[in-house]
């Protein structure tokens, strides 16, 4: 059983390599399964009301987003991503690729103080998991609701190791 400890043990280089060919090959499949069309639950109301919320006057609007089906913050990313992109949907689906990516990663830092086995399979269960590999490619507010969920974990809990 892994135990917690005071301190964080470096990590070796091997592990770095290991850890990146993970991110390498996922970063293939995505790019290899990536869909021509934007798709998802619902997918026609969230790009509609994303294209709709370009406007930065309507994010702050309660009436906004009269769907049950968005959660709060998702509308005003996809505005942002489509603001910055021109209104390209591949854009969005680039982005949500980047920050499903970057959930292996701070999957790590959460476990780093554990053993290194305990943290690469870890990295590695993230990285090739189904539903980051699927999720990051549609339309969904789940790849950012997981990244800023372990992006919080992470600065809390991985910036000082365990609870001393």
């Amino acid at each position: 059983m892994p135990t917690l400890t005071h301190r964080i043990e470096k990590a070796r280089p091997l592990e770095g390599v290991v850890l990146a060919g993970v991110l390498v090959l996922t970063l293939l499949i995505q790019l290899l399964l990536l869909p021509d069309d934007f798709v998802g639950p619902d997918y026609v109301t969230y790009l509609a009301q994303g294209q709709q919320a370009r406007s930065a006057a309507l994010w702050f609007d309660p009436t906004a987003f009269d769907s049950n089906y968005w959660p709060i913050g998702y509308p005003a990313f996809l505005a942002l991503v489509l603001n910055i992109f021109g209104g390209s949907l591949r854009a969005v689906q680039y982005v949500q690729v980047g920050l499903a990516l970057t959930l292996a990663p701070l999957a790590w830092l959460m476990t780093r103080h554990l053993s290194i086995p305990v943290r690469m399979v870890t990295f590695t269960a993230v990285a090739l998991s189904p539903s980051v590999i699927w999720a990051a490619r549609n339309a969904g507010y789940e790849v950012l609701l997981s990244f800023l969920l372990c992006l919080s974990l992470a600065c809390i809990w991985g910036r000082g190791g365990a609870f001393r």
